[in-house]
């Protein structure tokens, strides 16, 4: 397969989680005083996905910046909807403020999203075989600290990321300020993620080939076009890029 650049999303491609995010929100609520014990993890997804829904309106029709979302202050009507649809409607600002830097600081580092072995393996060998690699990730933080700490920065030539709508996949531009960075074409560019609506999506709009792992999800093949790469495994790799 011809590409000179490879790119990479992040969660469930390189990466996995050692506990799920919904967990990780009661273990910072019980620190807090906070119970989300007695929600089933339905019930957590569904108060999260109201509170994305105000802030998806709120983002685009504020024209905020593509790295928004940093400084935990952003995040403080958003949380308080989350935590009201679940009834939990007592809260002061500076609790949520503390759940919010407490889940910020938690899913940065290697604690909670760690890279696997299998892609341990397979970018290390790549970076040998000569191919320039690249992160492009849909988050609101910067993933430096993971890399970083997981030991891998080196192997690395670009690292974006966005979460905002409009900058985030399955809009192509994190991919496509991906391959600027780099110097590459984007045609000369694979892209590997695990989500046929933003990963396969994005790849697509770049023009770059679009490659879905699904080791995390075999039932996004079923969603994939036919002019998807598809590996279960990123060790697969290793055979289409000699």
């Amino acid at each position: 397969m011809k590409a000179d650049a490879i790119l990479f999303d992040l969660h469930h491609t390189l990466t996995g989680t050692r506990i799920s995010p919904f967990q990780l929100l009661r273990e910072i609520g019980q620190e807090l005083d906070v119970y989300l014990e007695g929600y089933s993890d339905e019930e957590l997804e569904n108060a999260f996905n109201r509170s994305d829904g105000w802030l998806t309106s709120y983002l685009v029709s504020n024209n905020v910046d593509i790295h928004w979302g940093d400084n935990p202050a952003d995040w403080l009507v958003a949380d308080r909807i989350m935590f009201e649809t679940l009834g939990v409607s007592d809260l002061t600002d500076d609790v949520i403020m503390e759940f919010e830097t407490r889940w910020r600081q938690a899913i940065r580092g290697p604690e909670y999203e760690y890279f696997t072995q299998s892609a341990l393996k397979t970018v290390s060998e790549l970076s040998e075989r000569g191919y320039t690699l690249g992160i492009c990730t849909r988050r609101f933080h910067d993933p430096s600290y993971l890399i970083q700490s997981s030991g891998v920065e080196d192997l690395f030539s670009v690292v974006t990321w966005s979460g905002v709508p409009g900058y985030a996949k399955p809009n192509p531009y994190t991919l496509l300020e991906a391959a600027e960075r780099i110097g590459m074409n984007p045609k000369l560019c694979a892209y590997i993620g695990n989500l046929v609506d933003a990963d396969v999506e994005a790849a697509r709009r770049a023009e770059m080939i679009p490659i879905l792992t699904t080791w995390a999800d075999a039932a996004e093949a079923d969603k994939a076009p036919q002019d998807t790469v598809i590996v279960e495994s990123l060790l697969d790799l290793l055979e289409l890029f000699e």
